[in-house]
């Protein structure tokens, strides 16, 4: 129905079995331009890809129905783009719009609520979705991921979602202009994000180029099913503490005071705080030391990617160096031995993990596969302990010289 400039749907909460009216995308809202699209596409392929899920999409919520706007080109995938459902129905959606709020269900079939619920018919029992809104709080739609299977990973990925809600919402914002908020919505990346430059747009697209980069390495090198429940719990906690380092690093960009060239001493000292939150039994014993000169501040990209070989790193050092909780050291050093070419040094005193050993999947074969997206190289010894030897040139960026 419609009511001055705006435009509401009906959609039903299940669980309450209550019908609530929203504001949806109203007629004064643009059309969504084909390469944006492309982009979404992009960012939906990769979400679906490292949380190794049938479905990702991204659906749009009319006056009378949602759609798939756009949908993850991926094997077992039953949706496709365009086609739609009537609302009240009581899709999963539909909840989360009702409810402005994530949704997560791991598994339909053992919830009296979902188990008759329309995306079960397609197969999709396990379900993780958000809320997209337009910058004035109209509803856009919903991104999400579904699979035929019960999914204990999908909140490990919650963070990630939310970084790629928060660009798609912000792609919304710059095609339909600044229009204020209702102030309800907390901070968030994009809404930091604020300077003057006319490369804006371009900055934005380099972090997020990065960003995609490196998840669709993690996603094709490791985070594969686990063989058993203990590995599945180790392998959560890696999920965990690469993807909280990866939104630490956005956070940490989106807030910088200089965006176009990032302090690495801040952004290393960050990661390994984030490191030990997340393994403090495994970290108890481990001293960290970094030697990394305040001057090294390289462009965000490449900030990006060097936050998250270090991260690597390290967890490979937390995870297989020290064994029985014994004591030992990490150290990370980065220099800049001339303008735009760097070399960074990660070791530890272990046991040492020997490169023969390394298989895809793991730490070193993510690593090398970063180093190599930087153009540059990688010695990796085991003599006392774990080495990484990395040289890099980076391209130069005209941002940063514009922005100094």
């Amino acid at each position: 129905m419609e009511n001055h400039d705006y435009t509401y749907a009906d959609v039903k909460v299940r669980a309450e079995n209550n019908i609530v009216s929203i504001p949806v995308t109203s007629l004064s809202k643009p059309e969504i331009p084909s390469y944006m699209k492309e982009k979404w596409q992009k960012i939906i392929d990769v979400t679906a890809k490292c949380m190794n899920v049938p479905a990702a999409l991204i659906m749009q919520i009319r006056e009378h129905e949602i759609s798939v706007l756009v949908s993850s080109r991926t094997l077992d995938n039953p949706y496709s783009v365009g086609s739609s459902e009537d609302l009240k129905c009581g899709l999963y959606c539909e909840t989360v719009l009702g409810k402005n709020s994530p949704l997560y269900i791991p598994d339909a079939m053992d919830n009296a609520y979902w188990c008759d619920n329309p995306d079960v018919k397609l197969g999709m029992i396990s379900y993780l979705g958000f809320p997209v809104k337009w910058s004035d709080g109209e509803f856009f739609g919903t991104i999400c991921v579904l699979d035929s299977i019960e999914n204990p990973y999908m909140q490990a990925y919650a963070e990630l979602m939310v970084l790629m809600q928060e660009v798609i919402e912000r792609d919304l914002e710059q095609i339909y202009g600044n229009k204020s908020d209702t102030g309800q919505k907390p901070p968030s990346f994009k809404d930091n994000f604020k300077f003057s430059s006319p490369g804006r747009g371009e900055l934005n697209d380099k972090i997020l180029n990065a960003v995609m980069k490196g998840l669709n390495i993690l996603s094709g090198t490791g985070w594969k099913n686990p063989e058993s429940a203990s590995d599945a719990e180790g392998d959560m906690l890696d999920i965990t503490a690469r993807l909280n380092n990866i939104i630490c690093l956005m956070d940490l960009i989106y807030n910088s005071s200089d965006r176009a060239a990032i302090s690495m001493d801040v952004c290393v000292r960050k990661i390994l705080d984030r490191i030990k939150e997340n393994y403090s039994n495994q970290c108890t014993n481990i001293s960290f030391g970094v030697d990394i000169s305040d001057d090294i501040k390289p462009d965000p990209d490449i900030a990006f990617s060097c936050g998250m070989i270090i991260t690597e790193a390290v967890i490979n050092s937390v995870i297989h160096a020290f064994a029985d909780s014994m004591s030992g050291e990490v150290y990370i050093m980065m220099r800049e031995t001339r303008p735009g070419e760097y070399v960074l040094h990660m070791s530890d005193n272990g046991k040492g993990v020997f490169p023969v050993k390394r298989k895809s999947g793991s730490g070193m074969a993510i690593i090398e596969e970063l180093v190599r997206s930087l153009h540059g190289t990688v010695q990796i010894s085991a003599d006392k302990g774990t080495s990484y030897y990395i040289d890099f040139t980076a391209a130069s960026n005209p941002l940063r010289d514009n922005n100094r």
